[in-house]
């Protein structure tokens, strides 16, 4: 779950590094937005583990132990009851479920703001 961690982490870095500064964002847009990267960052490992699941016939304690992890760590993010956290994560999910991910980011950068 570290990946899913520096995933969220990186997307802050990535703004930055795009000239968006602190606190030129609403909180639930960005930290909305690092959720989304940290819980897609969820999905492909959960695709990794399937596909290794494929070429292994034997599961292994740790492996359901990996896969117990993911979803409890997916659901801790889709039910996150904060406002920039939880609420930001949902209207972000909503946002690139509609536009795809990079028109979503690409609207950010451009306006400031998730599209609607």
């Amino acid at each position: 779950m570290t990946g899913a961690i520096l995933a969220h982490e990186m997307m802050h870095a990535w703004f930055r590094l795009r000239g968006i500064r602190t606190g030129q964002l609403e909180l639930k847009v960005e930290e909305g937005m690092c959720q989304v990267i940290g819980r897609k960052w969820l999905e492909w490992l959960e695709c990794l583990e399937a596909q290794d699941r494929k070429t292994s016939s034997a599961i292994t304690e740790h492996a359901q132990f990996q896969r117990n992890l993911i979803e409890t760590y997916k659901y801790a993010v889709d039910m996150h009851s904060s406002y920039e956290y939880g609420h930001g994560f949902r209207e972000a999910k909503w946002a690139v479920e509609k536009y795809k991910l990079h028109r979503t980011i690409d609207h950010i950068l451009a306006y400031r703001k998730l599209p609607e």
